[in-house]
């Protein structure tokens, strides 16, 4: 069940000249009423704001070290000890974040108060009473952050996920098995929306250097946290295993269960502090779990600004470049943005076509180079020639388009080339995908990583087989917008852009159109909003009967459609979303099964600062 509402106000002034003195005393009565109303307003609730936020973030965390499963641990003919070493080991980090750690046992378990943040890790064994006591505990308000192998055995025997699925509505379908190679071992990538990721550097990839099978599970009720892929391939949507399915790659999830919630992860508690390069990443995952249960609210800001996901369609244009009219002509037919990257040297052959996609309002032209040569290992002034010289003449030849992308051959790219771009006065660079599914602003220049299939990769694996290229071409839309992360799907004017081939371009555009999930953007407009949202301050407190959010526009410009999600895992149901400015437009979305609100100010005014009033109470 969604509500949305939008808000705004205005004021008229009666212009009557015998009643005029009349109106202006009523209306300054008016004014001062409101004024007095709007004053304690602010004051009652910056009042409770301060004196209610310590109260409103628990500072305490119940480890279960659970006897029921050290028990099974010593029927499995393993050391118990080695388990509540694992515990002592999480209880350690947590402590250096400041929290205040206590260990439990089932027999206190009933014990627990409803506001308790309640962690159970690696409890291989509950008893059925047990976990009756937990699920109440949730029930009635608690939260509880658990993971891998929870309760598989119990005083019924081995029951498997049955408990899990019972608890978070996940469905079991199997196990991915430990790796027996490197090549074998997955990443694991935070979706960029996440309530738990506030503390990651967004879309981070960490390796999953697991040492047990890791049970997978397929939802239709809850949108993964955490997802496995194998980004060392040009198939994102696969594992290092070819038989894991898009829908199985889930690894982390949140979710509620009567007044309270709860986290599960897939994986064992020694990734979270075993010393490695993944250490890190899984000790801020943990740190962000812990602020979600711990705060009444968290937001998060689109990472596009107005957009979650983006899909990038764009053409590389090294041979056969006069069929970049079909090109510039489907986007024109469709109304989908696109970015045409061509190549210098051929694009002076072709004025009338190059200004023919200056002139369509929804192509953006780049640059794939001067003479698509390697570039890593060029002097300076052939560098100048393929960075720079490219630029002025894709500029000059189209008749002025400004061109702000470049798309280096083969994905290159080096210090070098990053200094050259920078002077250049390119904002931007696509470029082979590295560690994060987020574009990285190095020295002024957004560093965007290619996550997709181009259509080469398709020549080589599905043969042209246009029901198998859509189908993997579906399939991968879904998984990276699913981590909130660019789509791009690359073409190349002798491959898929090439005639009859083109219409399978055409058939995916028509998807995105039918499906509102998408939102097609071209490079520039996805660096737009990359640099209006790097200049936004969002940040939230709760009062007595409001969440109160701060917005800070540092920007020199005005902002259009500035979006955030709030979630309020521990709060009551939005009511009511709106300015503390008269006139201010606000628009939001509620989902009240997953307990968030999707928030849009449509305007935010230079060097501004607004507050938003998020009514929970009446």
């Amino acid at each position: 069940m969604s509500t949305e509402k939008i808000i705004s106000s205005s004021s008229k002034r009666s212009r009557i000249p015998g009643t005029y003195a009349v109106g202006a005393l009523i209306t300054t009565f008016i004014l001062l009423l409101g004024s007095s109303w709007v004053v304690f307003q602010i004051f009652q609730n910056f009042q409770s704001s301060f004196a209610l936020t310590p109260l409103s973030e628990k500072r305490s965390v119940v480890l279960l070290r659970s006897e029921e499963s050290m028990q099974q641990y010593r029927n499995y003919g393993m050391d118990p000890q080695a388990y509540s070493q694992r515990l002592q080991n999480i209880a350690a980090r947590i402590q250096e974040m400041g929290y205040d750690v206590r260990f439990i046992k089932e027999s206190e378990l009933p014990l627990l108060g409803r506001n308790e943040m309640l962690l159970v890790l690696d409890a291989v064994y509950l008893s059925r009473r047990s976990l009756e006591q937990i699920n109440t505990f949730i029930s009635n308000g608690g939260f509880m952050f658990f993971n891998f192998n929870y309760a598989f055995n119990s005083d019924e025997g081995y029951v498997g996920a049955g408990s899990i699925e019972a608890l978070t509505s996940l469905r079991y379908v199997g196990d991915l098995p430990k790796p027996r190679t490197s090549d074998e071992v997955p990443f694991i990538v935070n979706r960029l929306l996440s309530p738990l990721a506030a503390q990651l550097n967004p879309g981070k990839r960490a390796l999953l250097s697991h040492y047990d099978p890791i049970p997978l599970f397929d939802t239709q009720e809850h949108h993964p946290d955490l997802f496995l892929t194998n980004w060392a391939l040009n198939s994102p949507h696969q594992s290092p295993l070819k038989t894991l399915l898009p829908e199985h790659a889930g690894a982390g999830w949140h979710g509620s269960y009567g007044q309270g919630n709860w986290v599960y992860v897939s994986f064992p508690s020694y990734l979270f502090t075993e010393k490695g390069e993944q250490e890190p990443i899984f000790t801020e995952l943990l740190r962000g779990v812990l602020l979600y249960g711990a705060h009444e609210i968290t937001v998060r800001a689109y990472p596009y600004l107005d957009r979650h996901s983006a899909v990038w369609i764009s053409q590389d244009t090294e041979y056969r470049f006069e069929q970049l009219e079909q090109f510039i002509a489907l986007s024109a037919a469709q109304k989908i943005p696109v970015t045409a990257f061509c190549i210098a040297a051929d694009a002076l052959k072709y004025p009338r076509l190059m200004k023919r996609a200056n002139n369509e309002p929804m192509v953006e032209i780049g640059s794939h180079s001067y003479s698509h040569q390697s570039m890593t290992s060029l002097s300076e002034e052939r560098l100048h020639q393929e960075i720079i010289r490219s630029k002025e003449v894709l500029t000059q030849m189209s008749g002025g388009a400004v061109v702000t992308g470049f798309r280096p051959p083969r994905e290159e790219l080096d210090a070098a080339m990053h200094s050259k771009l920078r002077s250049g006065g390119y904002t931007y660079v696509l470029k082979q995908l590295d560690d994060t599914i987020y574009p990285q602003k190095r020295d002024g220049l957004f560093e965007i990583g290619r996550l997709g299939t181009d259509d080469y990769h398709y020549t080589v694996s599905l043969e042209w087989s246009e029901s198998a290229i859509f189908e993997a071409l579906r399939r991968e839309t879904r998984f990276v917008t699913d981590l909130d992360g660019i789509f791009n799907f690359g073409i190349h004017t002798h491959l898929m852009g090439l005639e009859g081939n083109i219409a399978l371009v055409k058939r995916y555009m028509e998807y995105l159109k039918s499906d509102q999930r998408y939102h097609p953007l071209n490079g520039d407009g996805i660096v737009e909003r990359l640099r209006l949202n790097e200049k936004i301050e969002l940040s939230a407190k709760t009062a007595v009967k409001n969440h109160l959010i701060y917005i800070k526009n540092l920007n020199d410009e005005r902002v259009f459609n500035y979006t955030f999600r709030l979630y309020w895992p521990n709060a009551k149901e939005i009511l009511d979303v709106r300015s503390e400015i008269m006139g201010a437009q606000v628009h939001y979305v509620t989902n009240l099964k997953e307990r968030y609100t999707d928030i849009m100010v449509v305007i935010l005014a230079p060097h501004a600062q607004m507050t938003l009033v998020a009514q929970y109470q009446k």
